[in-house]
């Protein structure tokens, strides 16, 4: 009976705790510079006597180093988000509520559970960010599927090795980037299939009629029409055990 009336009474607790937008009775102090905590006093006059109307049950530095300005303040009372609007202390970059965080990033691709996504705690960073086309992360890897559906639209295009078809507007959206997509749909418009194999992908883009390619480097960084990434392998003595494309350095 104990066992289930715990389970019970933790059942509720998480319930309780999913619904609240922060912790009850804290905030969070972070001071311009960092300050020695003596007494559950931060040794600064203003912020002191603002916390002393609700009393501090503790004070607790949120970084473990030296010049930490980060603190964690336990009150006896709750203090309210407006309460909070308009404070502006000496000393205090800012006083806020310690908000909960909340997970809202879970994906609902079906095939979420059979993905080790967990060996790079990808959801953990997912409550963090979920991409930015401003960042562009490189893959040292033995090769990418750049038709995957997963991938279409984040595959990254080096946008000054992309010759423009004279009167085409490949950037469909205007946001002054040409994506992966946005190609595809000029090659599907103008049945651009390249490679003669029954489908406008990737692929086509890369070849050597491409009309977005030139054979020149244009970004000068050493490397012809890497529009996509490059194939840097080189290695005709694996001819044995190799599969794919490992002869030549190309841009496939």
């Amino acid at each position: 009976m104990k066992k289930y009336i715990f389970s019970a009474m933790l059942i509720a607790l998480i319930s309780i705790l999913s619904s609240l937008e922060y912790v009850p009775d804290e905030i969070i102090v972070k001071t311009k510079k960092h300050v020695s905590i003596r007494s559950n006093s931060f040794g600064l006059g203003e912020l002191d006597n603002f916390l002393s109307q609700y009393g501090v049950k503790k004070i607790k530095p949120i970084l473990n180093k030296k010049n930490n300005r980060y603190y964690v303040v336990k009150l006896n009372k709750s203090v309210s988000k407006n309460e909070l609007k308009n404070v502006n202390l000496d000393e205090v970059e800012y006083v806020q509520l310690n908000y909960i965080n909340k997970l809202f990033t879970i994906p609902d691709d079906p095939g979420y559970i059979y993905q080790q996504y967990y060996l790079v705690n990808a959801p953990k960073a997912w409550d963090y960010s979920t991409g930015n086309k401003d960042i562009i992360v490189g893959l040292v890897d033995s090769g990418i599927h750049l038709n995957h559906p997963d991938l279409l639209e984040n595959n990254y295009v080096n946008q000054k090795e992309i010759t423009i078809p004279n009167g085409a507007n490949l950037d469909l959206n205007n946001d002054n980037y040409i994506s992966l997509p946005e190609l595809i749909s000029y090659f599907t418009q103008n049945n651009l299939d390249l490679n003669d194999d029954g489908y406008i992908n990737s692929w086509d883009i890369i070849s050597p009629n491409s009309p977005v390619l030139n054979n020149t480097d244009d970004d000068e960084n050493g490397y012809v029409d890497d529009i996509l990434g490059w194939d840097f392998v080189d290695a005709p003595e694996l001819s044995a055990i190799a599969l794919g494309d490992y002869m030549t350095p190309d841009n496939n």
